[in-house]
């Protein structure tokens, strides 16, 4: 990231036409950066949608990333947790439908340490207590969530 300005992310509508949605400032650091956005409108014009990033250096020119393609037809529509956590790791997760959810933290040797026994959650958003992780050692987790056939993993860490 030397010589950056920032980064533009740019969404789709439905001609195929890009706007930028947010823009992030480039930190100039050698080290790895993580940076985020969420855009909290995202299915309100189409149920498919398209982001790119275009990348900004500071001497003006411009690079774009591959396109990528969300369908809100997701069974789990939104995922928020403590990253890193210390105790018990809650998981808020909101839903399309209401649907059998189940959740397991795996150890980096691929065991599971802690695991919420398959549930039906209510459309909408919900929370789901791993209360198995309040006595595990400080270090870094597999987290999956599966609902119906999707699943999502994170990697999460204890404090």
């Amino acid at each position: 990231e030397i010589n950056m300005k920032g980064y533009n992310i740019e969404k789709a509508d439905n001609n195929g036409n890009y706007r930028s949605i947010a823009f992030i400032a480039a930190t100039n650091s050698q080290k790895n950066q993580t940076y985020t956005v969420t855009d909290r409108n995202a299915f309100t014009a189409s149920s498919t949608i398209q982001y790119r990033i275009k990348q900004l250096d500071a001497d003006g020119s411009a690079k774009y990333s591959r396109t990528i393609s969300l369908n809100h037809h997701a069974t789990l529509t939104d995922v928020l947790f403590q990253n890193p956590f210390a105790g018990v790791l809650k998981v808020q997760v909101t839903l399309n439908a209401a649907q059998k959810v189940n959740v397991q933290l795996y150890d980096m040797q691929g065991r599971i340490v802690a695991a919420q026994q398959p549930q039906t959650y209510t459309a909408g958003t919900n929370t789901v207590s791993l209360v198995n992780t309040a006595h595990l050692k400080p270090g870094i987790y597999i987290l999956k969530l599966n609902a119906e056939n999707e699943q999502l993993v994170y990697k999460v860490v204890k404090q």
